[in-house]
């Protein structure tokens, strides 16, 4: 956990007597706790900090413990040059071989203070392997070298850093775009490695107000006011055991938008196809995919409700999830109206409805 700024931990808490234990804690430098992997195989768990010991010295250290709370190794993960890792998530493969999957940005130079170290836009993702605790080959992938053009992906803006990338040879990061993205677990199927991320960005709007001074001279004045977190593409990585990546692929997500960041997308196997999926203002929107190729593009299917003549009006924390075979639950909190009751014409409501893919 992440208990102040710039400092985390990992701690067990006993149920019965209640007491809480350091388990590991990184002192003397600033850190990040990125993610926590339970091997219910080997019954072992890795815990990932992201460190900044100083402005050229930061890493990422990867910590395995027994389920006493032993610590078994520790491993340190370097950046390549003019780079710093964000988020990442990690996946044990075999006894002796891990993954880690993650965003990384760009810096100037070698260097970077600490207050800009701790952002979290990312220009990109990276994968590495880690081999008898050793890490492999850092991969990078930089968002305008992905073959994921979906949504704000095919705006002018992205087309143009593209192009410029594409020409700039070694200097290509000069081009790139950062994204803020939520990371999803890794998926591990049939010998390959799946990495799904959405991304996001705040959006705000302008009021402007107008008061009078002493001498009754007009003064506008404005300021900002937060409207949310807007998604607008999801992201879907295959990489093999080696952490280097076979395809990449997308959706877009269109008028998604709330003041509550999760991650949305499911992600259900079709034996070669893969489905994507999420639930918004009354509607189940799903993409599918095989690979690089696109079987069907979005499409949106509505969520029944209780009476005819229901129309959504807003929708929060709505969510869905994979329950068994191939059905899912999607559920959440709707204000609906309906102008053919007289009384009660708007109402809140919270739905659950069982979902089948066909």
């Amino acid at each position: 956990m992440n208990s102040t700024k710039n400092h985390s931990g990992i701690y067990s808490l006993n149920v019965i007597s209640k007491e809480t234990t350091t388990v590991s804690e990184p002192v003397d430098v600033k850190s990040r706790f990125e993610t926590l992997y339970l091997d219910t195989l080997t019954n072992t768990i890795t815990g990932v900090f992201n460190i900044y010991e100083s402005k050229s010295n930061f890493y990422l250290n990867v910590e395995k413990f027994d389920y006493t709370g032993k610590k078994l190794n520790s491993i340190k993960v370097l950046p390549g040059e003019g780079k710093k890792f964000n988020s990442c998530r990690i996946v044990s493969l075999s006894d002796n071989e891990m993954m880690i999957v993650g965003s990384y940005d760009v810096i100037k130079g070698n260097s970077i203070g600490e207050k800009q170290y701790f952002d979290k836009g990312s220009t990109g993702f990276f994968s590495v392997s880690l081999i008898n605790n050793v890490p492999g080959k850092v991969n990078y992938y930089n968002f305008v070298k992905l073959d994921n053009n979906t949504g704000y992906l095919k705006s002018r803006e992205f087309l143009e850093a593209k192009d410029k990338a594409s020409r700039a040879g070694d200097n290509e990061e000069k081009y790139s775009l950062d994204f803020d993205l939520l990371l999803h677990n890794i998926i591990v199927k049939d010998s390959l490695v799946y990495f799904v991320a959405e991304a996001y960005y705040e959006e705000y709007h302008t009021v402007t107000s107008t008061y009078y001074d002493y001498y009754g001279r007009m003064i506008p004045t404005s300021y900002s006011v937060f409207d949310g977190y807007r998604y607008f593409n999801a992201y879907v990585l295959c990489f093999d055991t080696n952490a280097d990546k076979l395809w990449d692929n997308g959706m877009e997500i269109m008028n998604l938008i709330s003041y509550e960041l999760f991650p949305r997308l499911v992600i259900y196997f079709d034996k070669d196809n893969m489905v994507l999926a999420y639930n918004y203002d009354g509607k189940i929107a799903a993409k599918t995919i095989k690979g690089l190729e696109v079987v069907d593009g979005v499409d949106y299917f509505p969520i029944e409700t209780s009476y005819l003549k229901d129309k959504v009006v807003s929708d929060t924390k709505s969510q869905m999830e994979y329950w068994y075979d191939h059905y899912f639950i999607a559920y959440g909190f709707e204000v609906i109206k309906n102008n053919a009751f007289v009384q009660n014409s708007k109402r809140m409501v919270f739905y659950i409805n069982k979902v089948v893919y066909k």
